[in-house]
C-alpha cells in the first residue's frame, strides 16, 4: 500500500504475530510429545483421531470429580494407578499451571 504509517502498522502486527508463533512453538511440541506418549500408551490410533474416538479416554485416570464439593480434581502425580506417561503429562501440567499462577502480578481472581 502507498500509505507509510498503515504499513509501518502491518510490519508491525506481522512481527508480533510471528513472535507469538514462535514463542509457543516449544510447549506446543512439548504437549504434542506428551499426548502422543498417551496415545500410544492407551492404543489410541490415528483412526481413533480421525473418526469417533474419545479422546477424553486419555486423561480419566488423571482427573474425577471430589464426591463431596462436586469439584473437578487432579489425581495425585504419585498413584501408583497412573501410568508413566499419565504423571509426565501431568507433572508438565502442574509445572505450567503452577508457573503461570505464583508469577508476579497474579491475583487470585
Amino acid at each position: 500500500m502507498d500509505n507509510e504509517t498503515l504499513n509501518l502498522i502491518t510490519n508491525m502486527t506481522t512481527e508480533a504475530y510471528q513472535n507469538i508463533r514462535q514463542d509457543l512453538q516449544g510447549p506446543i511440541a512439548k504437549i504434542r510429545k506428551l499426548i502422543n506418549n498417551l496415545k500410544e500408551e492407551k492404543g489410541y490410533s490415528y483412526l481413533d483421531s480421525a473418526t469417533l474416538g474419545n479422546p477424553a479416554k486419555l486423561f480419566e485416570k488423571m482427573i474425577y470429580r471430589d464426591s463431596n464439593t462436586g469439584d473437578l480434581m487432579l489425581t495425585y502425580i504419585n498413584d501408583p494407578k497412573l501410568s508413566k506417561a499419565e504423571k509426565e503429562f501431568l507433572d508438565y501440567f502442574l509445572y505450567k499451571v503452577n508457573r503461570n499462577r505464583m508469577s508476579p502480578g497474579i491475583t487470585d481472581e
